[in-house]
């Protein structure tokens, strides 16, 4: 009797043919091995990864802001309409009430002398008082020796002025009342806001010119402003030289020339490049 060589497929368990179902088999026996499980892992993964890739990858990146910065400077000058002028009168005695009393009268009298000269808005008033005393030193067996000579009283008056053609009269005046020395003179501006302002203006005009030339020249063309600042520089006072004043040479006029006082200032811009 022949032999049945017929193989019947043994019937799987239901543990196998759940596995089956999830690996996708359903006339084969997937392998429950632990190789093929991890590359089936790393398969999902990797999968998963070129999905998510591209989407990163063309993400649009924040870009550098490309910008031109400037500094314009721009000055203004200005012809002073007040004066300063600090004279001084100094005495000395070999006794210190002496030195004071004498400094006293002195001073009186440029002080009313310049009191005949000034205007009703002028200002006369007292810069310093001082009193010291006088000293030389002597070699006496060959030790430096301090000696009392004599003691200086100095009081220096201050005047301030709208009229500067009475300048050199108020100069002549206090020289002859008894001022022996000049302390300065200086040259201002009652109000330095219109200066400040139009050397603001100079100067912004010259910070858009630059940026205008710098973007011509790399072929590129000026945004919109981003920033702005300005420096200002009050203008100092435009001093006269230090000198001290002989009596002798009160009957001398002295020529003033007030000349002209600077203003500056500084505009620091930011410009973004189209």
């Amino acid at each position: 009797m022949p032999t049945d060589t017929t193989m019947t497929r043994p019937e799987r368990s239901s543990v196998d043919r759940a596995h089956a179902r999830r690996c996708g088999e359903d006339t084969v026996s997937c392998p429950r091995t632990l190789p093929t499980r991890l590359a089936g892992l790393a398969c999902v993964a990797a999968t998963a990864w070129l999905l998510v890739a591209p989407a990163s990858a063309t993400a649009e990146q924040p870009g550098v802001e490309r910008t031109i910065t400037v500094v314009g400077k721009g000055s203004v000058s200005v012809t002073p309409d007040k004066a300063r002028l600090s004279v001084a009168v100094v005495t000395r005695a070999k006794r210190a009430d002496t030195a004071a009393e004498e400094n006293a009268r002195a001073t009186d009298a440029v002080l009313s002398a310049l009191e005949k000269l000034i205007g009703p808005d002028d200002e006369l008033r007292t810069g310093r008082y001082s009193l010291g005393a006088d000293y030389d030193y002597v070699n006496r067996a060959g030790q430096r020796e301090r000696k009392l000579v004599g003691y200086t009283a100095s009081n220096s008056v201050i005047v301030t002025t709208a009229v500067l053609d009475t300048v050199g009269k108020l100069i002549d005046a206090a020289v002859a009342a008894g001022a022996n020395e000049i302390n300065g003179l200086e040259f201002l501006l009652s109000d330095e806001a219109d200066a400040r302002r139009r050397a603001i203006a100079a100067a912004g005009a010259l910070a858009l010119a630059e940026a205008d030339s710098i973007a011509k020249s790399l072929g590129v063309r000026r945004g919109a402003l981003l920033e702005a600042s300005t420096a200002e520089s009050s203008p100092p006072p435009r001093p006269m030289m230090r000198m001290a004043m002989a009596a002798e040479s009160a009957g001398a006029d002295t020529p003033i020339a007030p000349g002209s006082i600077e203003v500056t200032a500084r505009v620091n811009a930011v410009f973004a490049i189209e």
